[in-house]
């Protein structure tokens, strides 16, 4: 839109009225600001990131030492893998990736380790490369061993209760004890404690990255950007909104 003039730049705006951008959060308006080839032609009014959930009382159950914040994922791999050894753990999955499917589970652990599904150009799949190998190996193997979930959401039509949806999801029911995703799955697990119910205790810790350094986190979405309309009457007062 940027590139074919239909929205108008914000940074003549950002500086005649000294709005304070920096009080944004950085990684979103730099994506934006890229996503404009240098210029800010929007803002996000929200965003999301992603964490990892864990199920305390399944946790307490095994006896498994729980998560903690600033974990690699190769230290995620290893405590994952202990619902498979532990026997009070056999029948239980260590992880999960949500409703997710298999390929977006991929996606989204190659993204928080800065991998890319395709060359800077877009042109080239970078698909296998040793990065993605280290990626995918641990994941096959887990789906092999059954210490990560291979539960997937039924294909349904028409209109769908959320009771139904949570019914389908391994950490919500108690079969899986960590599971990978986004800030909004917080809402679906306090939602999911009075519809279904969901009563075992919970916690969460940063997103596991490669480096073991949680300020290294990769992966966040921007789900709705405001932008200015080039051809609007009302450029200015869209602005003051």
């Amino acid at each position: 839109m940027s590139r074919e003039g239909l929205i108008k730049p914000l940074d003549a705006w950002i500086k005649r009225d000294s709005y304070d951008i920096e009080s944004l959060y950085k990684p979103v308006v730099q994506a934006i600001r890229e996503a404009g080839a240098g210029q800010l032609y929007g803002l996000a009014p929200s965003f999301e990131t992603y964490a990892l959930y864990y199920n305390k009382t399944l946790f307490n159950a095994a006896n498994i030492p729980l998560p903690k914040d600033g974990m690699t994922w190769e230290e995620v791999w290893n405590l994952a893998a202990q619902f498979g050894e532990s026997p009070k753990g056999n029948d239980i999955a260590g992880l999960s990736f949500g409703r997710y499917s298999p390929a977006a589970s991929l996606s989204l652990l190659g993204q928080s380790m800065g991998l890319r599904l395709t060359s800077a150009d877009g042109k080239l799949p970078t698909i296998d490369t040793p990065g993605w190998r280290k990626a995918l190996e641990p994941l096959a193997r887990g789906w092999r061993e059954g210490w990560i979930s291979k539960q997937q959401p039924k294909k349904r039509e028409g209109d769908i209760l959320m009771k139904d949806l949570y019914m389908e999801d391994p950490f919500l029911t108690g079969k899986s004890a960590m599971s990978f995703a986004s800030s909004i799955y917080m809402n679906d697990i306090r939602s999911a404690e009075k519809l279904i119910p969901f009563q075992d205790k919970w916690g969460a810790v940063t997103q596991p990255t490669a480096t073991g350094n949680p300020n290294d986190s990769r992966l966040f979405g921007v789900s709705y950007i405001y932008a200015i309309n080039s051809s609007s009457k009302d450029a200015d007062a869209a602005w003051s909104f």
